[in-house]
């Protein structure tokens, strides 16, 4: 029932996301869908610092909370406001100083990804008490309420990226503030700065965690902008790497059973260890189901989502489809890990990762633009898997 409650969720979510992502793009153009596409990758990259690694943490602890942090469980939610709220006021003054020029869109990304970074700490406290219904319910009426103002926003004629994003920010904070699962708790920073708890310490390798994945995730389309790729170009790409995302959505519900079972069977390691093989079994079937699926309906998905204009994009699926095959298992992975309290592992594959995705987008995109992009994530992809796999096996041997 859980697994039920979580995928209507996620597709619905997913749903969501992607009709607006349809909308926005056909609106606005390749031209200007590019650039809003830039500016989500760059607050992406922002929202670890304004996250700190406090969203797996809170789910972590809150599921099955460590034995020397147990004085602090009560305090973890106030904390995570603390710091969160303190990162981006820091980042808005940062803005301020350094980037007057842009201010209104800094802005629009600190506070619309601040808005986001609140909102998954409120999904992460319900995921960890076990109460994924009500975690459902809390995504799917946030995101109908942002969403339906962004494209208030876009209908009434404003496109610029900025504007898009402070809409979103308003949306986030209204969600949090009038929906009773909203985050709502008083910041705290003595603990983060407190000597006695260390808590940082503990924190570091979750937020480098985060720091790598998103890298990896989303410096190709900076990479992209940085060499002089035009924004049509990167908003066909932008295009077919969203197609990609929303078929991952699918296996986001598993992802959080199989972190709940995997922590939870810590007392059982032969019945844990089954269930680590089985979930990887069963999602390297669905990897390659979704690959051959997405290769059939290409180009007639692209034209029916994006339309015509966008037909650049379906050249990229048969190539970014390789990344479906390998995403699915990596998620009960990365899931794995983080149970099974591997976040040094962890944090060094995924730095490995990044180090990869940067080397060769560096090395590729000049000469082969945004073809580049699309190999050098699959071979990112790949590498995590290695590296994941033999974190996880040898602490399961040991």
């Amino acid at each position: 029932m859980n697994y039920f409650y979580q995928l209507i969720s996620s597709v619905g979510v997913g749903a969501i996301s992607f009709a607006l992502s349809l909308f926005i793009a056909r609106q606005v153009g390749a031209s200007n869908f590019g650039q809003y596409s830039t500016a989500l990758a760059i607050g992406s990259i922002l929202a670890i610092a304004l996250d700190g690694g406090l969203r797996n943490f809170l789910t972590r602890e809150r599921t099955k909370p460590s034995g020397h942090l147990s004085n602090l469980y009560g305090l973890l939610p106030h904390v995570a406001m603390g710091h969160c709220l303190m990162a981006a006021v820091l980042a808005s003054l940062i803005c301020l100083l350094a980037f007057p020029g842009q201010i209104y869109l800094g802005l629009g990304i600190i506070w619309c990804f601040w808005g986001a970074v609140i909102t998954q700490y409120a999904s992460a406290m319900l995921r960890g008490d076990g109460n994924l219904k009500a975690d459902s319910l809390w995504q799917l009426k946030q995101r109908i309420l942002t969403a339906t103002l962004i494209a208030i926003t876009v209908f009434l004629g404003y496109f610029e990226a900025w504007q898009l994003l402070l809409t979103w920010a308003a949306g986030a904070l209204c969600a949090n503030l009038f929906f009773k699962e909203g985050f709502r708790f008083k910041p705290l920073l003595k603990p983060l700065l407190s000597s006695e708890h260390k808590l940082y310490r503990t924190l570091l390798p979750l937020l480098w965690i985060d720091l790598a994945t998103i890298i990896y995730f989303r410096s190709d389309l900076i990479m992209l902008r940085g060499f002089k790729i035009s924004d049509s170009n990167i908003g066909q790409y932008a295009a077919a790497y969203r197609l990609i995302e929303a078929a991952i959505l699918v296996a986001s519900p598993i992802s959080i059973i199989i972190f709940r079972k995997v922590r939870l069977l810590h007392e059982e390691q032969l019945l844990q260890t089954k269930y680590i093989i089985k979930s990887l079994l069963v999602s390297a079937i669905f990897g390659l189901a979704g690959f051959a699926l997405l290769n059939w309906i290409a180009y007639p998905l692209v034209q029916i989502t994006y339309g015509v204009q966008y037909d650049q994009a379906a050249g990229f699926l048969p190539i970014l489809g390789w990344m479906i095959v390998l995403l699915i298992p990596n998620t009960v992975l990365t899931q794995t890990a983080l149970a099974l309290n591997l976040e040094k592992s962890y944090a060094a594959t995924a730095t490995l990762a990044a180090i990869c995705n940067i080397s060769l987008n560096y090395l590729f995109i000049p000469e082969h633009g945004t073809v580049a992009a699309a190999y050098s994530s699959i071979a990112t992809e790949f590498i995590l898997m290695i590296g994941l796999s033999i974190a996880v096996f040898r602490r399961k041997k040991h």
